[in-house]
């Protein structure tokens, strides 16, 4: 009660221009989404009947799309109970410093029961995995008729595919080869997200609702659209790389990174949330200037050094997420050398 109170305080705070601008994107999705009429959500083949039997098997958009909010708070009514005993809440810190701090003055840690608990939550979520999970009764999710996790965990999967691929005009099957088109690697975005569960969902539901413009810039140069001519040849798996960010994001919570900037704030899922938008916007940024490409290998070695960054400087990746999207100067219209795009 009392983190959602302050996130609702936090809210009091005057909107970036980035923020108003997702907003108005992510409004007038919404109104799309509400003028269309039910539609097939999943396939019935045999192979997804296998994976998810007791699926639903239609949906009116204007119930499907999903908010950022009501994802989180879907987690949090979730009982994630079975999996509080098996979390790893610290970790050594990374750093000389950081590890020399640690043994005289102990660890670092979170200053009230309410981040406590919503790292725990967090933690327990990349446990979750696709499809799984039980709503406790007497919640708002229970209330609201979203009890059936494999149907959520969907929907939210399906909010991010239509936000970041414009396609509102056909929900996603629950299996098939339109997942790669969103970087996933292959027909069952499971495969992918069985190392983080749903974390990393939730991150790109985060990202879509709340970045959406920023983003977008970011996915189409991975997926090598034509309005960058620069992209081709230089794309990259979109929804891995939000899951190794993810991860990232959690192991930055654990060795301590991040624990001064969530005091700081108050909240720890918008500390937690701004750091994956701004490694994914330093990421790219990094992935453009120095020319990188999956073929030439430079996927996990970009990975690895954003990482480094990220993990030394965690101000400046929580800066990235409010600033400009870097892009080729060509690209954008404006003055050679200014090479950002701004919403």
């Amino acid at each position: 009660g009392a983190a959602r109170a302050k996130g609702g305080a936090e809210g009091k705070r005057k909107k970036t221009k980035e923020e108003e601008e997702d907003e108005i994107l992510f409004a007038r999705a919404e109104r799309e989404w509400g003028q269309l009429p039910s539609h097939a959500l999943v396939d019935k083949s045999d192979q997804a009947n296998a994976v998810m039997p007791e699926q639903k098997t239609k949906v009116s958009y204007a119930d499907f799309f999903l908010g950022y909010e009501e994802a989180l708070e879907f987690f949090r009514d979730t009982d994630l109970s079975q999996h509080a005993a098996s979390i790893v809440l610290r970790t050594p810190p990374k750093g000389c410093f950081a590890a020399l701090r640690a043994r005289l003055l102990g660890p670092l840690e979170l200053t009230s029961e309410d981040m406590k608990r919503d790292r725990e939550v967090a933690l327990c979520i990349a446990k979750t995995a696709l499809g799984q999970g039980v709503v406790k009764n007497d919640t708002p999710s229970h209330a609201a008729g979203n009890t059936d996790a494999g149907f959520m965990h969907l929907r939210m999967l399906q909010t991010v595919f239509a936000q970041l691929t414009g396609d509102k005009n056909k929900a996603a099957a629950r299996i098939g080869g339109h997942w790669e088109r969103v970087g996933f690697q292959g027909q069952d975005p499971a495969t992918d997200l069985r190392d983080l569960g749903m974390f990393s969902v939730l991150q790109m539901v985060y990202l879509v609702n709340k970045h959406l413009a920023q983003i977008k810039t970011v996915f189409k140069f991975s997926a090598e659209d034509p309005a960058f001519p620069s992209s081709q040849g230089h794309g990259y798996p979109f929804s891995l790389l939000c899951i190794a960010v993810s991860k990232l994001c959690l192991a930055s919570v654990r060795n301590g990174t991040l624990i001064p900037a969530v005091n700081k704030n108050g909240s720890f899922f918008t500390v937690a949330n701004k750091f994956t938008a701004g490694v994914l916007i330093e990421f790219h940024k990094h992935w453009v200037t120095k020319g990188c490409s999956v073929t030439g290998g430079d996927f996990q070695s970009a990975i690895e050094a954003v990482s480094a960054r990220a993990t030394s400087s965690p101000d400046a990746m929580l800066s990235a997420s409010e600033g400009r999207v870097y892009q080729p100067p060509r690209e954008t219209g404006v003055d050679e050398g200014q090479g950002f795009a701004e919403f």
